[in-house]
């Protein structure tokens, strides 16, 4: 029992954590950057920012009806996303050495979602579309339709309990420098410029438990008129869970002898409860 309750405070924080939605715990997730040119001066935006789950081909997301939000989909990170903070200075921006921090690595980790930007045409497979509209389904960037072939991601909104980064590291382990970093508020700096048909993984870290919503925003100026584009604002929002704590397993331990202790009294332990009429 007493290992048990753990668990059922953890379940009972994820209840009341969000509302219901997909959760997507240990898959391939790309979140995916999709522009239709044939859209282009319509009422419709051609853009759309999806959350794509590799795995299943399944696609999330994409501003139906103009809300602008992927939020029935969560990315969750779990107790094996946590990690102590190193004792290096390269990490000193997450807090302190030792510390828990909670990382989606640049490198895929069994039981951990393995999370990337996509702007990769991906309309010749067969994809499952969850509140995307069809002809933007898995469509990314074609080259050739953006100045300088390249389209800006940056992140414009931002809520949760602790700091959000997200960086790459050299193939020495040292962290580049982050483009997205919330610990000095936001502005431009928090962006990145990306190619066509291109597939990137990155490292994405949390400092805290809670619940996250990431506003992010696409946008390039068409080669076509030199026009700017940019999409509707997108939401994203991620979980993440703590690792029971010496607090809760204590709060764990005194619920365990308090309900021993009420079924001692009923006559409940043991073989009397099999003795029940």
């Amino acid at each position: 029992m007493i290992r048990l309750l753990p668990i059922l405070l953890l379940a009972g924080f994820l209840a009341t954590s969000a509302p219901a939605a997909e959760l997507l715990t240990t898959q391939h997730v790309d979140l995916a950057v999709n522009f239709q040119p044939t859209l282009v001066g319509t009422a419709t935006n051609p853009w759309r920012l999806t959350a794509r789950d590799e795995d299943t081909r399944r696609e999330f997301g994409g501003q139906r009806a103009g809300i602008g939000d992927a939020l029935q989909v969560i990315l969750r990170a779990g107790l094996d996303a946590q990690f102590p903070i190193p004792d290096d200075a390269d990490y000193s921006f997450l807090g302190t050495p030792g510390a828990p921090v909670w990382v989606l690595p640049q490198t895929q980790e069994s039981g951990i979602p393995f999370l990337g930007v996509s702007t990769e045409n991906k309309t010749a497979q067969s994809w499952s579309a969850f509140n995307v509209d069809s002809p933007l389904l898995a469509r990314g960037i074609a080259s050739g339709t953006f100045a300088s072939n390249q389209v800006t991601l940056r992140l414009e909104t931002f809520s949760g309990p602790g700091n959000f980064f997200v960086w790459s590291t050299d193939s020495f382990g040292t962290p580049l420098p982050r483009f997205f970093d919330t610990s000095n508020g936001l502005s431009a700096a928090d962006g990145r410029p990306f190619t066509p048909a291109n597939h990137s993984h990155f490292n994405w870290a949390f400092t805290a438990p809670g619940i996250y919503e990431l506003g992010l925003r696409a946008s390039g100026t068409l080669t076509a008129g030199a026009q700017f584009s940019q999409s509707e604002l997108t939401t994203f929002r991620f979980e993440v869970i703590p690792e029971p704590g010496s607090a809760a397993l204590l709060l764990a331990g005194l619920a365990s002898l308090a309900l021993r202790r009420r079924l001692t009294r009923r006559g409940l332990r043991g073989r009397d409860r099999f003795a029940l009429r």
